[in-house]
C-alpha cells in the first residue's frame, strides 16, 4: 500500500480533478481533430488538402503521444512545488496559445506556435492526472473509472456540438480564414471556469504534492509491456471514439469506397454509451477472470466468422460491423478500467505508463487510418480480422504477464 503524507480535504467531492481532466481530454482532441480540414488550409495553404490533413491530423494527435512523458515533466516541477491550482491555470494559458495565431505572423511561426499549445496542453493535462495525486472523490472506486470514463465522452459531445453549431454559424471560407478560432475559445472559456471553481470551492485541496515523487519503485518495463499487450483491446473504443469525432469531415474526404465505413453515427456512440453501463454491472455479476474469458472467446469467434464469410459489402453489414465494434468497445472500456482499480495501490509509475501508452499508440493509429481511408480501398472484413488480431495478442499478453507477477 502507498502512503502519502498529504493532506487531505475533509469532505468528499462527486466531481473529483481526474473527471475534470478527462473531460477536457475529451473536449480537446474532439475540438481539434472536428476542425481539421480547417486547421490544415490555414496552416498549409500550398498543400494538397488530403496531405495537409493527414499532417493535422498528426498535429492535433501530439497531445495524446506527449502525456508519456508526463513522469520526466514532474521532476522539473518538484522544485516549485506545483498544485493541481497552478496545473488548471497552465491548461488554460495552453487553450489560449491557438487563438494567438494571426494572419500577419509568418505562416512557420504559426505553425511553431500551434505545435507548441498541442504538445502543451498534453503535458499539463497529463500532468493533472489524478493518478498522480490523492483523491478525495465521494464516488467508490468500483464507479468511479467508468464515472470518468462517461465524462470523458461527454467533453466529445459537448465539443462536437459547439463545432456543429459554429460550422452552421459560418461558411466554410470564414473558417479556413481563422474563424475556427471561435470553437477553440470554448475550450478556453471552460478551462477558466475550472480553474476558478477549484479556487472558490474549499471542499478541493489545492496544497497537493505529486504523490508520485514518494515512490521509491522503479518502472517494470517488463510489467508495462505485457500488461498494455494484455489489455490492447482498449484500442478499441479510442478509436472508435476518435473515428466518431473525424466523421465530421473524413467520409468527404475519403475515397468513395471507404466513406460509408469511415462515418460513425451517433446511435453506434449512443449505443456504446449504454453498453458501457451495462457491461460495468455484468462485468460485476460475472466476476473478472469469467468476463475477461468470456470477452476473448466470443469476440474471437465473432471476428473470425465475420472474416471468414465474408459477406457482401452493404449499409446492412457496414452497420453489424458498427454496432459490433460499439459493443466490444464498450466491453473493452470496462475490463480494462476494472483492471485498473485493482492495481490503484501498487505503483503508480506503472500505471500511469499503463494508462497513457494507449493513448500514444492512438496519436500515432489516427493519422495513418486517416491516410490510409484517402488512399486505399478499405475491405470491411478485414476489420473483422484486425479485432481477432488484437485478441489474440491480449491473450499472449495474458500469458507473458502471469508469468511477469
Amino acid at each position: 500500500m502507498i502512503k502519502s503524507d498529504l493532506k487531505k480535504s475533509k469532505k468528499k467531492i462527486f466531481f473529483s480533478f481526474n473527471d475534470f481532466n478527462n473531460f477536457f481530454t475529451g473536449l480537446d482532441l474532439a475540438i481539434y481533430l472536428s476542425l481539421v480540414p480547417f486547421l490544415s488550409y490555414y496552416f498549409f495553404p500550398s498543400f494538397d488538402s488530403r496531405l495537409g490533413q493527414i499532417y493535422m491530423t498528426l498535429i492535433v494527435s501530439l497531445s495524446l503521444l506527449i502525456r508519456c512523458l508526463g513522469l520526466n515533466v514532474i521532476n522539473l516541477f518538484k522544485k516549485y512545488k506545483i498544485s493541481k491550482k497552478n496545473i488548471s491555470f497552465f491548461i488554460f494559458i495552453c487553450s489560449v496559445i491557438p487563438l494567438l495565431v494571426n494572419s500577419y505572423f509568418a505562416n512557420s511561426l504559426n505553425l511553431m506556435i500551434f505545435v507548441f499549445a498541442r504538445l502543451s496542453i498534453g503535458i499539463f493535462l497529463g500532468l493533472n492526472d489524478s493518478l498522480l495525486y490523492e483523491s478525495n472523490s465521494k464516488v467508490s472506486s468500483r464507479n468511479r473509472n467508468i464515472k470518468s470514463f462517461l465524462v470523458f465522452s461527454l467533453g466529445i459531445f459537448i465539443a462536437l456540438l459547439f463545432s456543429t453549431f459554429f460550422n452552421q454559424v459560418f461558411s466554410n471560407s470564414q473558417l479556413n480564414q481563422g474563424f475556427w478560432k471561435y470553437p477553440c475559445l470554448l475550450f478556453s472559456i471552460l478551462s477558466l471556469c475550472f480553474f476558478f471553481i477549484i479556487r472558490i470551492n474549499k471542499n478541493y485541496n489545492l496544497k497537493y504534492q505529486f504523490i508520485i515523487d514518494d515512490i521509491k519503485l522503479e518502472i517494470s518495463s517488463p510489467f508495462v509491456i505485457s500488461y498494455v499487450l494484455k489489455y490492447i483491446f482498449i484500442l478499441l473504443p479510442y478509436v472508435f471514439l476518435s473515428m466518431f469525432c473525424l466523421s465530421f469531415w473524413l467520409p468527404g474526404a475519403a475515397l468513395s469506397e471507404n466513406m460509408f465505413i469511415s462515418e460513425i453515427k451517433l446511435v453506434h456512440i449512443i449505443f456504446f454509451l449504454i453498453s458501457s453501463i451495462f457491461s460495468n454491472f455484468i462485468f460485476d455479476l460475472v466476476g473478472r477472470e469469467k468476463m475477461f474469458r468470456y470477452f476473448i472467446f466470443f469476440g474471437l469467434i465473432i471476428s473470425t466468422l465475420m472474416f471468414t464469410l465474408n459477406l457482401r459489402e452493404s449499409s446492412y453489414s457496414i452497420n453489424f460491423l458498427h454496432f459490433f465494434i460499439a459493443i466490444y468497445s464498450s466491453f473493452a472500456i470496462s475490463i480494462f478500467l476494472y483492471e485498473n482499480k485493482n492495481y490503484e495501490n501498487s505503483n503508480l509509475k506503472n500505471l500511469y505508463l499503463i494508462i497513457n501508452l494507449p493513448l500514444f499508440i492512438i496519436s500515432l493509429l489516427i493519422p495513418f487510418f486517416v491516410y490510409y481511408l484517402m488512399f486505399n480501398v478499405v475491405y470491411y472484413n478485414y476489420i473483422y480480422l484486425l479485432i481477432a488480431l488484437l485478441l489474440l495478442t491480449s491473450l499472449i499478453g495474458q500469458r507473458v504477464l502471469s508469468k511477469v507477477k
